[in-house]
């Protein structure tokens, strides 16, 4: 009897010094996960504070790729301007039914398709990142400065220039390439579909406008995203009836 107990205290006392060999490493590494910089990325919500790396993954491209030229974002946005161009019968040449209700969604779905392909193998050679951010959460801004002016023009250069993929999201900045050629790339594709009329250096060039305004507007979202929404919500809540 006395053998085991002193077999039980011996195997206790080893069990004290090896938790007391490793219990300094526990606030250590406590402390050194409070010390990792949360930081908010190209495309997070403002104020997101749950992004550790920024870098545009291969695997995020091709997501952001498939989403937005491929599947739901793709077809959503074509059958909506397809259905607009269906009321305005534009083209003319194509006649206001189902024939030409799917000539136009097409259309418009086959510009974003060669725009998106474009888009990827420019930016992939590049290594950019193309997704927006705001003036007040962008990291290369020092000094950030009060009022609309600064953040109109953020939105612009942001609309300008694209930026090398880094951890940070700070990377470099660099002429938009990818934007310009995908636009062109939507542009000009429709010659391989269009009435003879539409497929003219012209009107290739109002259709790569049109895709560049888009990608403007989108930045000037990124932007004024807040403002946007509180003036939605104040419009809808005055339009509410009140409960009786």
């Amino acid at each position: 009897m006395p053998s085991k107990i002193s077999r039980c205290s011996l195997w206790l006392l080893l069990a004290g010094v090896a938790f007391a060999q490793n219990a300094p490493n526990q606030p250590a590494n406590i402390q050194n996960s409070l010390k990792v910089k949360r930081i908010v990325c190209p495309g997070d919500p403002a104020g997101n504070l749950a992004s550790v790396d920024c870098s545009y993954t291969a695997k995020q491209r091709m997501l952001d790729f498939v989403s937005s030229s491929v599947t739901d974002q793709a077809a959503l946005g074509a059958v909506f301007f397809g259905l607009v161009a269906e009321a305005r019968q534009d083209p003319a040449q194509w006649k206001r039914d189902w024939v030409g209700l799917g000539y136009r969604v097409g259309s418009r779905y086959g510009q974003n398709f060669a725009k998106g392909v474009t888009e990827l193998g420019v930016g992939a050679i590049m290594q950019v990142d193309p997704r927006h951010i705001s003036y007040a959460s962008d990291p290369r801004v020092k000094n950030h400065q009060s009022g609309v002016r600064p953040r109109v023009q953020h939105a612009f250069m942001d609309w300008l220039t694209v930026r090398r993929s880094a951890q940070n999201g700070g990377g470099s900045p660099l002429p938009n390439v990818p934007l310009f050629a995908g636009a062109a790339a939507s542009g000009f594709s429709g010659y391989a579909w269009y009435p003879s009329p539409l497929a003219t250096p012209k009107e290739a060039a109002l259709r790569a406008g049109s895709s560049l305004g888009t990608a403007l507007a989108a930045s000037f979202y990124t932007e004024f995203q807040p403002e946007v929404g509180r003036l939605l919500g104040a419009i809808f809540k005055r339009r509410t009836p009140p409960t009786p």
